[in-house]
Formats: C-alpha cells, sequence, structure tokens
C-alpha cells in the first residue's frame, strides 16, 4: 500500500484505540473487573516496564558452546537420516543441496508418499526434483493449516506411538528425526540479538502481562518461557 494510504489506517487505528480506552473503565465495572485491574495488575505495570528497561543478561560465550553442541546433535541425527535414506551426508548447515533432512517437504514424501496421499511401501517417490526414494509407506498421523501432511514434532510423536508392527524397522529413523527436530529448535531459540549498553551484553525482551488464560507473564522478542533446560 502507498505510505499515504497506510498512515490513514495508522490514525484511524490510534483514534479507535483512544475511544476504546475512555469507555474501557466502564465496561470493567459493568462486567465486575475493576477491582482485580485495580489491585492486580495496575500495581505491577511500573515493575514490568522497569524489568524491560533492565534486560538480562546473557553469556555470548556460553551460547556459542551451547550452540555447537546442538549442532553437532543435529548432525549425528543426520548421519544416521542419511544413512538410512542412502544418501550422501550433507551438513545442514552448510550444504542445501540434493536430500535435504530439513526440508518438510521431502520427509513428508518419503514418509508417506506424497504432500496429499499416501503410497504403499517400496513405491518410487519424487520427494524432489530430481532425486526418487523407495516410499517407507508410514501412516500420517495429522496435517498442517494448509492440509499437508504434517511433520511436525507432535505428530511425528504419533505416528511413532501409533507405529503399526510392520514399521517396527523405522523406529530408529523416527527417533532420529525427533531428535533432530527438539536440538533445531533449541538452536533457533538462540537466534537472538543482544545489546551491550556498557554494563556487558543483555537481550531487552517485551514481558506481555497476562498474555494467556492462566494470566501468567510471557516474553517475546525473545520467548523466554519456551527455552527449555537445556539453554
Amino acid at each position: 500500500l502507498a505510505d499515504p494510504t497506510i498512515a490513514t489506517y495508522n490514525n484511524w487505528d490510534t483514534y479507535s484505540t483512544a475511544r476504546l480506552a475512555h469507555e474501557l473503565p466502564d465496561l470493567m465495572h459493568a462486567h465486575g473487573q475493576w477491582e482485580f485491574y485495580s489491585n492486580e495488575i495496575a500495581p505491577l505495570i511500573p515493575v514490568v516496564l522497569a524489568m524491560q528497561a533492565r534486560g538480562i543478561p546473557v553469556d555470548l560465550a556460553e551460547r556459542t558452546r551451547i550452540r555447537r553442541k546442538l549442532r553437532a546433535e543435529v548432525r549425528a541425527a543426520d548421519t544416521l537420516i542419511y544413512s538410512i535414506a542412502g544418501q550422501s551426508f550433507a551438513d545442514p548447515y552448510e550444504d542445501r543441496r540434493g536430500f535435504n533432512s530439513n526440508s518438510d517437504t521431502q520427509l513428508r514424501r518419503w514418509l508417506f508418499g506424497g504432500d496429499r496421499t499416501v503410497s504403499e511401501a517400496g513405491t518410487p517417490i519424487e520427494v524432489m526434483k530430481g532425486l526418487k526414494l523407495p516410499c517407507l509407506g508410514l501412516k500420517p498421523a495429522g496435517k498442517t493449516d494448509t492440509k499437508l501432511w504434517s511433520v511436525d514434532q507432535d505428530n511425528l510423536l504419533r505416528v511413532l506411538r501409533d507405529l503399526r508392527k510392520r514399521d517396527e524397522p523405522h523406529r530408529p529413523l523416527l527417533l532420529a528425526l525427533l531428535h533432530r527436530s527438539r536440538f533445531v529448535k533449541l538452536d533457533e531459540y538462540l537466534e537472538f540479538k543482544s545489546t551491550d549498553r556498557g554494563d556487558g551484553p543483555r537481550i531487552y525482551p517485551s514481558v506481555k502481562m497476562h498474555g494467556t488464560k492462566s494470566l501468567r507473564f510471557a516474553y517475546s522478542d525473545p520467548a523466554l518461557h519456551s527455552w527449555a533446560n537445556e539453554i
């Protein structure tokens, strides 16, 4: 959109938000929420702003050490995955040519037989242009929002849980894929930017107050509440 059009939308958005803010106290009184807001939320706002301004110190050398360890785990899993696929190993962090275990499209076609279809085990399947692999014939567990077979962690776990007896030989592959997926995700969490304002490197995440039904706090940029113990 043209800049003047975007500016117009932004102005209307600001105006509408200001009108809503004026009406909110009456709405909260009407729904019995004003006392909760006054006693539980409002006193924490200055504290949260102070937390955001202070930031959190980070050890960049330790981050580098952890990321190297995580990537070593990914490479170890890939060594097994490529071996099972009958492909020469390609470092996922350096070489994306040929068979790519990081590609959801290639994995779903190899495991199940297609993006939305299933094939019998052993059927030659074109997982990418110029590369065919024998389909493993596994039973898919769920779909993505675009109705493609999902190979995310949750659905791979379901495939593993419901593994048929004839598919038992593929258990090590599924475990390697799950192992790989977890450590790739942990590595992605550590792709944050830090800032040094004179007291060492720190991150300055936004604190989202009561952003869930349970009213817990959450973070964004980076999402610290999602970090696992390893990091």
